[in-house]
């Protein structure tokens, strides 16, 4: 019996050992670091990513629809026995491959997974990002140093020639096979030869949000102005909205102009009055395709009545010892004179 139990053990510890490779070998999840942009999905081929010749380097245009720090590119791409072999290296160009290099980064071989037939993404995330403006073109510029042939990195391309779409059409691909880079075109109507499958990820720009009220301090019955001001905005925000509540405090807020406002330029006021006690007021900015949404708050103080004016003690003082003097004063004025 003791055998069967060491026996079943020692499957159980086999299959279990199994499983962890098996969850090891799995490619690493993709972590996106801001909003998805553009992408291009298909892709039924691979090509060996080498320096030319007899291999070639890569690049892809893309159009960008948001504004903010493009902060991460995705790539399906692998590698086969390639432990000395470079880094992969994505630069992000403007306008096209021979652009002005914009932002840049790397991984090492042993962080692209292990395939001759890639099919999942690698996050190729930017610690410098390029700066994104909606309807700019840029260029993703895919290259190694490695002079490998033998052993490859290999990326998926979409590689549908002669059939129609659907085609990225925001960009164009490009092969360089040491002659230079070269646009690859294609018959019309049909996508060209060699798209890169990518995804491109766009941070907005973080803002600030400040917050004042003025009066600070009012009493019951009054009212205030408090303005919010946005700061470290990327464009223009002018006419965009900001958001006013009441998100604490022992007093009560109401708005008798609305709780809303527009920026112009970037700055916006509103009337505030409100019931006894703190009110902590907030004011919210949503974010844009450019910029990400932020809040600021501040603390009102409404007094229940007119606050009594403070003397010094001694005043106080001064006022009761008057009293007798007073009395005694008043009283010989009345005493009516008999002689």
């Amino acid at each position: 019996m003791d055998r069967i139990r060491t026996a079943l053990s020692i499957l159980i510890l086999f299959f279990l050992i199994l499983v962890s490779l098996t969850v090891v070998s799995t490619v690493r999840p993709v972590f996106a670091t801001g909003t998805l942009d553009q992408q291009q999905l298909n892709f039924n081929n691979s090509f060996d990513l080498s320096v030319p010749p007899p291999a070639a380097f890569f690049a892809e245009t893309f159009t960008a629809g948001l504004g903010g720090s493009l902060t991460e590119v995705d790539l399906i791409i692998g590698q086969v026995d390639c432990s000395s072999c470079g880094p992969v290296v994505v630069e992000i160009h403007d306008g096209s491959p021979t652009g002005a290099l914009l932002a840049s980064t790397s991984l090492p071989s042993g962080s692209i997974p292990s395939s001759s037939i890639p099919t999942s993404f690698v996050a190729f995330t930017f610690s410098t990002p390029a700066t994104s403006m909606i309807g700019h073109v840029y260029a993703i510029v895919v290259t190694t140093s490695s002079t490998a042939y033998s052993s490859h990195i290999y990326t998926i391309r979409e590689y549908d020639p002669g059939i129609v779409g659907p085609c990225y059409s925001g960009g164009g691909a490009y092969d360089n096979q040491g002659s230079g880079w070269n646009l690859i075109t294609s018959s019309a109507g049909t996508c060209p030869f060699g798209y890169l499958a990518f995804k491109t990820f766009v941070q907005g720009a973080t803002t600030g949000l400040g917050v004042n009220c003025n009066p600070s301090t009012v009493n019951v019955g009054g009212s205030t102005t408090c303005t919010a001001t946005l700061s470290s905005f990327a464009g223009s925000v002018a006419g965009e909205t900001i958001t006013w509540s009441q998100v604490g405090g022992s007093g009560t807020a109401t708005f008798p102009s609305g709780n809303t406002c527009s920026l112009a330029p970037a700055s916006c006021s509103i009337t505030v009055v409100g019931d006894p006690g703190s009110i902590i007021l907030q004011a919210s900015y949503p974010g844009d395709s450019s910029n990400a949404a932020s809040s600021g708050s501040f603390t009102l103080t409404v007094n229940s009545a007119a606050p009594i004016p403070e003397y010094p003690l001694g005043l106080a003082l001064l006022a009761l010892l008057m009293i007798p003097a007073y009395v005694i004063i008043k009283g010989r004025t009345r005493t009516p004179n008999n002689t």
